[in-house]
């Protein structure tokens, strides 16, 4: 019962001022507490932030990379298709040549043909000579 009399004896301005030092410790307890949290959340975004701009520094560089190989294989299809050109050109060539060759090769049989034939009449010719000269 002794301390209920203590309790009852407080001045109402001294709890007063006690609440309000407790409210000032746990204003202080807070803030210290957001102050620290916010420290720990710039120091998580700023790393964050670093890993950020070192992937995209890698997606740049691959994307420069896809970019150069896509160039390269364009050159590449230009090259083909000029080379395809070419060897057409070259494949039509080849079968003027062929054809040439074909044609000139029938003429050579024709004449020998006909070479062949005249000989048979010279010698059927020749021939004749003879049995006129010999009757």
């Amino acid at each position: 019962t002794v301390k209920f009399l203590e309790f009852e004896k407080a001045d109402p301005i001294d709890i007063e001022l006690e609440v309000m030092k407790r409210d000032e410790i746990k204003h202080l307890y807070m803030q210290q507490y957001l102050t620290n949290r916010i420290k720990e959340l710039i120091v998580t975004f700023d790393a964050e932030l670093h890993l950020l701009r070192h992937q995209k520094l890698k997606l740049d560089t691959q994307m420069k990379l896809s970019d150069l190989h896509h160039v390269t294989l364009f050159q590449e299809m230009l090259l083909l298709k000029n080379f395809e050109k070419q060897e057409n050109i070259l494949q039509e060539r080849v079968n003027s040549l062929d054809k040439e060759e074909q044609d000139m090769q029938w003429k050579i049989n024709e004449t020998l043909k006909e070479m062949e034939e005249k000989k048979n009449e010279i010698a059927k010719l020749q021939d004749q000579e003879k049995a006129l000269y010999a009757g």
